[in-house]
C-alpha cells in the first residue's frame, strides 16, 4: 500500500534511445513488421479487413526501425516495403488500359440510357468524353521505362513510437535509397493526403491525387538527387532519439 497515491505504471516506462534503421533480415523482424503493419492499417485505420497483405509481399523487400537498449535489438517499431514495379506491383496504367476502361463505362453508361432515357444525364457523355480525350494523350510506359520504377508502401510505425526520432523519415530515407543502389531511376509512392507534407520536405513532390482504400492519397515520387545509393541496408544505420520537427 502506498502512502499517498498509487503510481502510475506509465510513469516509469522506459524509452530506448537508439533505433537502427536495416532490411529485415531476421524472421522474427519479418514476422513483427507484418503484425505491425496489421496494427497500423487494419486496427487502427480501419483500411483492410483483417489483414494487409497482398501479392507484392511475395517479392517486395522489407525495411524495419528497431529500438535498440545497450546496442541489443529490442521490438520492431516502424516499417516499409520496397519492390520493384516489373516484379508485378501496382502502378499507374498506360493510356492503352485506361481507354479500356473507361469505353467499358461508356458502354454502361448507353445500356442504363437506353432503359431510363433522361435519367441519365448528357453532362456523363461530356465527361467520359474528355476523360477518352485525356487517356489517348497519355504517354504510355514502356518496359524500358518500368525496368528502373519502383514503388514503397505499406510505411507504418507504432503509434507510441511516433514523433521520436523521425523514425518514419528514416525509413523513406532507406528505402528510397536502397532502390537507389539497385537500379532505381523513378521511384513512387501512394500517400495518405495527410502525410504529403512530410514527403514533400522531404524532397518529393505530387503527380496527382486519387482515392485509395476509401482515403484521398497523392501519387508521389522522390528526388532521387537527395538519396544517395545505400549499398549496406542489412547493416543499416542508427538514428537517435529526438522530438521530430
Amino acid at each position: 500500500m502506498y502512502p499517498f497515491a498509487e503510481p502510475d505504471p506509465s510513469d516509469f516506462a522506459f524509452t530506448p534511445a537508439a533505433y537502427r534503421i536495416k532490411h529485415a533480415t531476421e524472421h522474427w523482424e519479418r514476422v513483427a513488421a507484418a503484425a505491425l503493419r496489421r496494427s497500423v492499417f487494419c486496427d487502427e485505420q480501419g483500411l483492410f479487413a483483417g489483414d494487409d497483405r497482398d501479392a507484392i509481399d511475395a517479392h517486395a523487400q522489407t525495411l524495419v526501425a528497431v529500438s535498440c537498449i545497450a546496442g541489443m535489438s529490442e521490438q520492431v517499431v516502424g516499417t516499409v516495403r520496397i519492390h520493384r514495379a516489373i516484379d508485378g506491383g501496382a502502378h499507374p496504367a498506360p493510356a492503352s488500359a485506361v481507354r479500356t476502361l473507361i469505353h467499358k463505362v461508356q458502354g454502361v453508361c448507353s445500356a442504363m440510357r437506353s432503359r431510363e432515357g433522361a435519367a441519365i444525364d448528357t453532362a456523363v457523355d461530356t465527361a467520359v468524353d474528355a476523360a477518352v480525350d485525356a487517356a489517348v494523350d497519355a504517354p504510355v510506359e514502356t518496359e524500358h521505362d518500368d525496368a528502373g520504377l519502383w514503388f514503397g508502401s505499406r510505411l507504418a510505425v507504432h503509434r507510441d513510437y511516433r514523433g521520436l526520432a523521425w523514425l518514419g523519415s528514416e525509413l523513406i530515407h532507406l528505402a528510397v535509397s536502397t532502390a537507389h543502389a539497385q537500379g532505381c531511376t523513378r521511384f513512387l509512392a501512394h500517400v495518405q493526403a495527410r502525410n504529403a507534407a512530410l514527403f514533400r520536405h522531404l524532397h518529393w513532390r505530387s503527380l496527382q491525387m486519387l482515392t485509395l482504400h476509401g482515403q484521398p492519397h497523392h501519387l508521389m515520387q522522390a528526388d532521387l538527387a537527395h538519396y544517395a545509393p545505400c549499398h549496406d541496408g542489412e547493416r543499416g544505420f542508427l538514428t537517435t532519439l529526438r522530438q521530430a520537427a
